[in-house]
């Protein structure tokens, strides 16, 4: 479309750069692309930008169709993310065996997690209070099956923990602090896995 040095090399035809060529060769708003297309190049030109434009212009392409609806292959890949974002939000417990254990796999870190002399020769009989608070929860709201969490019903924690601490009810304190952690700590877990998922280990790139 632009011809910058004609056969000829008459030096009434040449343009000093790609720039003057491109605001010269032809009439921007009577192309299929239209007058602000052309601008944006012009001004990418100008600016060095040019490889950044052309990178914008080719992700919009896969994405986008030309009424503005998402391509199949954008909207196949944002299914993917939610399926993962989905499965992430509502496991109830890590799948991975490295994940389910909660003991470090360093052995100095594993003599530092002091289960029984820093845990249950501290607190014995406030370990076996909060195990039946345990026991008789899971009762109230599963009366019919083994023991356990039922994570979906009366998850409000921290409310509920400084209402029990109004009422002194400290084991029940001590269970929804426990509670807390858990949560906490299994939020953080997931955490690392999507930033190992998205991210490079040694950079901040995808």
């Amino acid at each position: 479309m632009i011809n910058m040095i004609n056969d000829e090399h008459d030096d009434d035809n040449l343009y000093e750069d790609i720039t003057e060529a491109l605001s010269s060769a032809f009439d921007w708003t009577e192309s299929n692309e239209g007058y602000i297309y052309w601008l944006e190049v012009y001004d990418a030109l100008q600016s060095g930008t040019y490889d950044v434009l052309r990178a914008d212009q080719k992700a919009a392409e896969y994405w986008w169709n030309d009424d503005d609806t998402m391509t199949n292959e954008g909207l196949n890949i944002l299914k993917e993310w939610a399926s993962e974002a989905t499965e992430e939000k509502t496991a109830p417990l890590p799948t991975d065996a490295a994940e389910r254990n909660p003991l470090p796999t360093d052995d100095a870190e594993r003599k530092k997690t002091v289960l029984f002399s820093g845990f249950f020769a501290y607190f014995p009989h406030a370990i076996a209070a909060v195990a039946r608070h345990s026991y008789n929860g899971s009762k109230k709201h599963n009366p019919d099956e083994p023991v356990k969490w039922t994570r979906s019903k009366s998850n409000d924690h921290a409310d509920a923990l400084l209402r029990h601490l109004m009422e002194k009810d400290y084991v029940a304190v001590v269970w929804r602090a426990l509670a807390l952690l858990q949560e906490h700590i299994e939020q953080q877990m997931a955490k690392k896995k999507t930033k190992k998922y998205f991210w490079h280990d040694d950079s901040d790139e995808y």
